[in-house]
């Protein structure tokens, strides 16, 4: 039986009243299992019986937790596994690209990348999306896992709020995720109950005012905030919002809520006695203004290359519309539009990634990178080797190849038709280029 703080207890208490109980109940449950599939990569049959979740549209839940890190689906991008109340931000993100596909978009506190992923998956290819994170470690793990879902149309960065507000690029969407007590994720973490406090919280509810008030010069007039919080605290939720409303004019426009989700003041809450999601908070305002569209300054049109590069249409699906640039060894494919904003945020910006990392130049040789195999703008007509699923995990742990091949050279590994990654033939034997820091660390026995 968990053992909570008493002042947590007598704050739900307070809270929910006749419902604490059921509240309580529910927090001995064993958390839902649920995850978001990709809308243009393949994963079997595996989930078409699971139920949907009903406010995101990819969005299913599983009777029972598989392990996740021995399915080749997994690591070629065709799910990503995330918590139920975090897709609520579908129902705020959709009617903002109704009205203008091509936003550019903040999701300021990106890693491990869920909602990056899923707002990827909305965007259809439309738009700019900038994926921050301030943590090195947690945005090397937030790279990873945009590379595995395949869009062009993303820039990693790895900076503080402030950091955007000293720059010149102004965005149409802001999302806020912001770092909070973590009470919505004590079912599922006993450490977090461990390390709960009401100082805690007070603690929490300063960095939040503090990354709200050093972000918002960095959203346009009439542009969009979502702020959301995995907390039931009200000085990190609502009272967040009164600070955003009273000091900054924000208006909130958050809509009624989807069934079993709670409406706030001002936003909405998730309750695990009531839905199946943990506790999740989070709500839509709009800044003072009238929102207008850029005009990119950049004259550049189809591709560019550094001189003395190959040709990269055998790797790469019309590559005529891509900008390609060479940084070091390294070699990008941008859209214009991608490449605009990258400079422009470079000024005042780190840069981690930016649209597609082809790969990298070793003399004369290029050598195709683990995240051109994943994305969507991969040319398939390359050549192709097949494995089984136990062969599929053997590369996922970096081992060589077995199969048959009388073609020397570059070769797309794929999983029922899935790619993961490259390997290369040379004279009687197979080279894994598989990035080591992806590998499965412990092979399992099938």
């Amino acid at each position: 039986m968990k053992i909570f703080p008493a002042s947590f207890i007598q704050k739900m208490q307070a809270l929910l009243k006749g419902e604490a109980d059921a509240f309580f109940e529910s927090q001995e449950n064993l958390p839902p299992i649920s995850l978001r599939t990709h809308p243009q990569k393949k994963y079997g049959s595996i989930f078409s019986e699971a139920q949907k979740v009903k406010w995101c549209h990819e969005g299913i839940y599983l009777e029972s937790r598989p392990v996740f890190t021995y399915d080749p689906f997994f690591h070629g991008g065709s799910y990503y596994v995330q918590e139920a109340g975090s897709m609520l931000l579908e129902k705020f993100i959709v009617p903002i690209l109704e009205e203008n596909k091509n936003a550019k978009i903040l999701d300021l506190c990106g890693a491990p990348g869920g909602k990056s992923t899923h707002i990827l998956s909305l965007m259809k290819g439309d738009g700019i999306l900038v994926s921050n994170e301030i943590i090195p470690l947690r945005n090397k793990i937030l790279r990873q896992n945009i590379a595995k879902w395949g869009y062009s149309n993303c820039i990693v960065t790895q900076n503080k709020a402030e950091d955007f507000a000293r720059g010149d690029v102004q965005f149409d969407v802001i999302i806020v995720d912001a770092p909070c007590s973590g009470e919505g994720l004590f079912r599922k973490d006993d450490q977090a109950i461990l390390e709960w406090s009401t100082d805690q919280v007070m603690v929490c509810s300063q960095r939040q005012t503090k990354i709200l008030e050093d972000i918002l010069p960095a959203l346009k007039p009439g542009g969009y905030l979502i702020y959301s919080t995995c907390t039931y605290e009200s000085a990190e939720n609502d009272g967040q919002i009164e600070q955003l409303i009273s000091n900054f004019g924000m208006e909130v426009i958050t809509p009624e809520p989807p069934s079993g989700i709670a409406s706030t003041k001002y936003g909405w809450q998730a309750f695990p006695h009531l839905v199946k999601s943990e506790g999740f908070y989070c709500c839509l305002l709009k800044k003072d203004g009238e929102l207008n569209s850029d005009n990119f300054s950049s004259t550049t049109k189809g591709s560019t290359k550094k001189s003395g590069l190959p040709p990269f249409d055998k790797w790469l699906i019309n590559e005529n519309s891509f900008i390609i640039t060479q940084q070091q060894d390294f070699i990008y494919a941008n859209t214009t539009d991608v490449h605009e904003l990258t400079q422009q945020l470079s000024k005042t910006n780190y840069i981690r990634m930016s649209g597609i990392l082809m790969g990298e130049m070793k003399g004369k040789d290029f050598i195709p990178s683990a995240e051109l195999a994943l994305s969507l703008h991969l040319n398939r007509k390359l050549s192709t080797v097949e494995l089984t699923k136990q062969e599929s995990i053997n590369y996922l742990c970096g081992e060589p190849l077995q199969a048959q091949s009388i073609d020397l050279g570059w070769h797309l590994v794929t999983y029922q038709n899935l790619p993961l990654g490259w390997a290369k033939k040379i004279a009687n034997r197979w080279n894994n280029y598989y990035p080591k820091e992806w590998r499965i660390q412990n092979k399992p026995k099938i």
